[in-house]
């Protein structure tokens, strides 16, 4: 048996200015936020061909814009190098985020395939029987504890951003962060 889907994914790239304010000196600058965004269509046995590429596109835009307004980068004050909070924890926000998808999908998956072979066993041969309680019991704690580890390690990857520990000293940013700018009077550029 053939199924035939055929997925349409778009991809867009968008930016915005991003004003802060130090919160320790009160220094006002800017950095340029840049993210690319993906979204996703499928057409199955031909249906929604026409409509697959704009609903795709409908949504890489909606999902750059959660993006952009969501997320942040760890860029230093450039007069005092700290980095403020609210942009360590949006930063936080947006690293990682698969790790939810797969801790749900572990759930889902090591609890709807027990279910289903316990039904199975409970119709089926008597000497089956015995199964049902530990594939309604096992199946489903594997599932709930693969998915709490995997919380727990995506909550100790993203605590490893802490870009201020070292403060006086130089703040440890990842690379590709965007320069700070800051405003000139003068020119207002």
């Amino acid at each position: 048996m053939h199924i035939d889907i055929q997925p349409v994914i778009n991809a867009v790239v968008g930016h915005r200015l991003v004003e802060v304010v130090c919160e320790r000196c009160q220094c006002t600058f800017f950095y340029l936020l840049a993210r690319r965004a993906l979204g996703r269509a499928f057409v199955i046995y031909g249906v929604w061909k026409e409509s697959a590429p704009s609903l795709a596109l409908q949504r890489s835009r909606t999902n750059l814009e959660a993006r952009l307004n969501n997320e942040s980068e760890l860029v230093p004050c450039p007069k005092c190098g700290w980095v403020n909070e609210e942009l360590i924890k949006h930063y936080r926000t947006g690293s990682h985020a698969w790790w939810a998808l797969s801790a749900f999908l572990f759930a889902v998956f090591f609890t709807v395939v027990p279910l289903i072979e316990a039904a199975s066993a409970w119709g089926g041969n008597r000497h089956d029987k015995w199964l049902v309680p530990y594939l309604l019991t096992i199946g489903p704690g594997i599932g709930i504890s693969m998915a709490l580890i995997l919380m727990a390690v995506r909550w100790a990857l993203r605590s490893r951003y802490r870009p201020n520990r070292n403060y006086p000293l130089a703040s440890l940013i990842p690379p590709g962060t965007p320069p700070a700018l800051v405003l000139n009077p003068s020119t207002g550029d």
